[in-house]
């Protein structure tokens, strides 16, 4: 009879160790789960996150940044930052917007108020067969170097409008020649205010509104000769970020 149940015992202790195996074995997964199934079981919120926290930064660390950071690039392909220095901004613009805008300032600068960066005026100069003469302009290393420069700012189209001026050309091995000219301001403007007109995720428009006084600067502006001017600005959202399509210098 003993030997029947100390049978039986061991039989129900092997079984124990055997159910005790199984459950251990079935219990592992939830317990210590592997990596690919923790991410399978998070939840779809949770996902980003872990994505954002640990493939992102790793693979393309500075991705966000320059995405949001155009204005910032622009600014170190356009020179003379002196230009923009205390320039009127359109508050309704992001920061990077701004730095866009007065980049863009800056290039149009070249083109409303004078054409030259940095002419080399010690050169021979070169007819062009337009009526021009043009200069080696040192302001970039290159036309390429230009051209790029007014597409980080300005659409392909709006930088082709700007060059219909022919203020900058090719010298025909990849330099830039420029033909010098500038022109005054306009004595009677006192200060520049924005009028938006419409903001999205695709465009920005808004009215650059020049105020003038027709008094300037015999005397101190009487009130009742200020006049202004509306200029119409538009900015949008390209394949490769803010550009702009149409820009203004009120003076």
């Amino acid at each position: 009879m003993k030997k029947i149940v100390l049978a039986w015992m061991m039989a129900i202790c092997m079984a124990g160790v055997l159910v005790g195996c199984v459950w251990t074995v079935n219990q592992v997964p939830e317990e210590s789960p592997p990596p690919s199934q923790t991410a399978e079981s998070s939840s779809s919120e949770e996902a980003p996150v872990s994505s954002e926290e640990s493939t992102v930064p790793e693979e393309t660390p500075s991705a966000p940044e320059e995405t949001a950071a155009e204005g910032a690039a622009a600014n170190q392909l356009i020179p003379e930052p002196e230009l923009s220095k205390g320039l009127t901004l359109p508050a309704f613009l992001n920061g990077d917007q701004q730095l866009l805008y007065q980049a863009a300032y800056r290039m149009y600068f070249h083109f409303s108020m004078t054409s030259g960066f940095e002419p080399d005026m010690e050169a021979e100069g070169e007819e062009n067969g337009n009526g021009r003469v043009y200069y080696p302009d040192r302001g970039f290393d290159s036309y390429a170097d230009y051209r790029k420069a007014m597409e980080s700012v300005f659409t392909v189209e709006y930088t082709d409008f700007l060059n219909e001026s022919q203020c900058y050309i090719d010298d025909g091995a990849g330099g830039l020649l420029t033909a010098p000219g500038d022109r005054g301001s306009d004595i009677t403007y006192k200060e520049t205010t924005f009028e938006l007109v419409k903001q999205d995720e695709n465009e920005v428009e808004f009215n650059l509104i020049g105020h003038y006084n027709d008094a300037l600067p015999e005397s101190s502006g009487d009130p009742a000769d200020d006049t202004t001017v509306s200029f119409a600005i538009k900015m949008v959202n390209t394949e490769n970020g803010w550009r702009f399509d149409s820009f203004a210098i009120p003076y």
